[in-house]
């Protein structure tokens, strides 16, 4: 990760102190970086299946694109290089795009986030939040317009959550839902940091049937959105890669961001939960090199099972680092660059390893299924 995107990352430290509306019992997730298993002899995955996505210039994908599978197929937004969103079949082949990057009708002016769901396509911008709603063939059908600058934004059937972060604006909380007109209902979660915002690469909202879950990034807390309530389900104990209280000490943001670099610390990058299953990803910084932790917990059993990826090591890295969706079906849908799986050692591991043989490294993303076992 170069030193440009860490400092992004690191002026968007919070604390755990934000109120919360619900008090409500909450799980402590300790993570221990010596207590994990190793990926590909754990036994995790029944099957593990690979989807090339069509490479064409319709439907170039750059570096750090998002996924969101549906029963269809998938839905890919590419946040940094053509900003547009791309609809493929389950085989991966491309059917097309959805929106444009523009400024005529039914035009967005850049992405922030976007959600798919039984209405269409709904992509968000940042400065003053538009939603721009698409069918699922990619035709303009409406627009709204907030008078908010958000970070990430999810639907919520009688409205739409927005997540404003700290330093925004005048704004109090972190938090405002609106509702279908895009007139304020309700705001949680106080912004009582003077710390910097920035994007975020990764949602900081995930839905799962009518459940909601909203994830602060360095506070190392995920909570759960229901109807009007919202209140914290998990608290993530770095133990020692706990953020050090001193960077909340220092009167500038930005001294306390140049501080961290080069610190240890630990911070809740992604979270996602269905019925049997929950997974989070964990960004850690340390001397000797970034790991990219993962913990997936059955909520059958309630057992935590943690997988740390080296990110020296690009061959690790397939699976975890680039988690995308966790379905129904308890598949991880995740995404790999082509020159990964061409170099990777284990090929036999996938069902149809086959089509590695196929691909070229300047291919767009390959969809990885894995099937968990429960």
């Amino acid at each position: 990760m170069n030193k440009n995107l860490l400092f992004a990352l690191l002026v968007l430290m919070v604390t755990g102190c934000s109120q919360s509306p619900r008090i409500s019992e909450v799980e402590t997730v300790v993570y221990n970086p010596d207590d994990y298993t190793n990926l590909f002899t754990s036994g995790l995955f029944s099957k593990i299946t690979l989807v090339p996505l069509e490479t064409s210039s319709e439907c170039l994908i750059g570096a750090i694109p998002r996924l969101y599978s549906s029963p269809s197929g998938f839905y890919i937004v590419d946040f940094y290089k053509q900003q547009n969103a791309y609809r493929f079949d389950l085989d991966g082949k491309f059917l097309n795009s959805v929106g444009r990057l523009g400024g005529g009708p039914g035009e967005y002016s850049g992405i922030v986030d976007f959600a798919v769901e039984k209405d269409g396509v709904h992509i968000y911008t940042g400065d003053k939040t538009e939603e721009f709603v698409y069918s699922f063939s990619g035709d303009f059908l409406s627009k709204k317009a907030f008078d908010y600058r958000s970070l990430g934004a999810i639907p919520a059937g009688d409205g739409t959550w927005l997540y404003l972060g700290y330093l925004n604006q005048d704004q109090k909380e972190r938090i405002v839902k609106v509702d279908t007109e895009g007139k304020f209902v309700m705001d949680t979660l106080k912004a009582d940091y003077n710390i910097m915002t920035s994007e975020e690469n990764t949602p900081v909202f995930t839905k799962y049937g009518d459940r909601i879950y909203q994830r602060n990034i360095w506070s190392n807390q995920v909570y759960l959105i229901e109807g009007q309530q919202i209140y914290p389900l998990y608290e993530f104990d770095m133990g020692k890669y706990q953020i050090p209280q001193e960077y909340y000490n220092y009167a500038s943001p930005i001294e306390a961001a140049m501080s961290m670099l080069s610190s240890s610390f630990g911070a809740v990058k992604r979270f996602m939960q269905n019925d049997h299953f929950a997974i989070t990803e964990v960004y850690v910084q340390r001397p000797e090199g970034i790991i990219m932790a993962n913990g997936i917990k059955n909520l059958r059993t309630k057992e935590w099972r943690w997988f740390n990826v080296d990110m020296n090591r690009e061959t690790n890295a397939l699976f975890f680092w680039n988690v995308q969706d966790l379905t129904p079906q308890d598949e991880l849908i995740c995404l790999a660059a082509p020159s990964a799986l061409i170099h990777f050692p284990n090929q036999e591991i996938f069902e149809n390893s086959e089509l590695i043989s196929t691909l070229k490294e300047e291919d767009n993303p390959v969809v990885i299924k894995c099937t968990l076992k429960r």
